[in-house]
């Protein structure tokens, strides 16, 4: 940070250059804690997807990793009466809580968004079986006399997966799944009419 010059023989001009130089300091601890937030929102919601993946790992290894130091350092400044810094990494750690919230709603989001893109699909799949008597035994039987083009799950604002798709033995029924982030699945049975959350 480029020092404030001041004039001791000026009155009242310390007092001002240090509450310019607090000020400049706060605004720049909260916009490095938002562009935190932002950038855990997005590993969080954005990339990982599948438990075994490692993107998964890197993102909780560092998520981890980052708030353990945040808090470490925030005792410490605190413990050494460095109330400004202390300000700093108690505002990194506030965007990490906020993160985690604002990572659910975004999930949630993505969540709704994949159930009703699976809509045309699985109208698609009760039009099939009162045609031939039976569910096919893959989505691309669908196409074209049943949907122009299957689609795919919006998991993520920046990517798509394509739906699981499993009919049962004597294709009288059928399941149909997407990911969720960090290990999740989502399942609708035909048999119970409901979707479902596993790992």
């Amino acid at each position: 940070m480029t020092p404030v010059d001041f004039d001791d023989s000026v009155p009242g001009q310390v007092k001002e250059s240090k509450d310019v130089v607090c000020r400049a300091v706060l605004l720049r601890q909260i916009a490095l804690a938002c562009l935190l937030a932002c950038v855990s929102v997005i590993a969080n919601t954005e990339l990982g997807h599948g438990f075994w993946s490692p993107e998964t790992f890197v993102i909780a290894f560092v998520q981890l990793g980052s708030l353990a130091v945040f808090l470490v350092m925030l005792v410490v400044q605190l413990a050494k009466k460095r109330w400004i810094a202390a300000r700093g990494y108690a505002l990194f750690v506030l965007a990490f809580v906020v993160s985690i919230r604002i990572s659910g709603r975004v999930d949630e989001h993505h969540e709704r968004s994949a159930k009703r893109a699976a809509l045309p699909i699985m109208q698609a799949l009760e039009t099939y079986r009162a045609d031939a008597g039976r569910y096919p035994e893959e989505l691309r039987a669908l196409v074209p006399r049943y949907l122009a083009s299957v689609g795919e799950a919006p998991v993520a604002f920046i990517r798509t997966l394509p739906y699981g798709y499993r009919p049962s033995e004597d294709q009288a029924s059928f399941s149909i799944s997407f990911p969720k982030p960090h290990g999740y699945w989502h399942y609708f049975d035909s048999e119970d009419g409901y979707w479902s959350m596993h790992d």
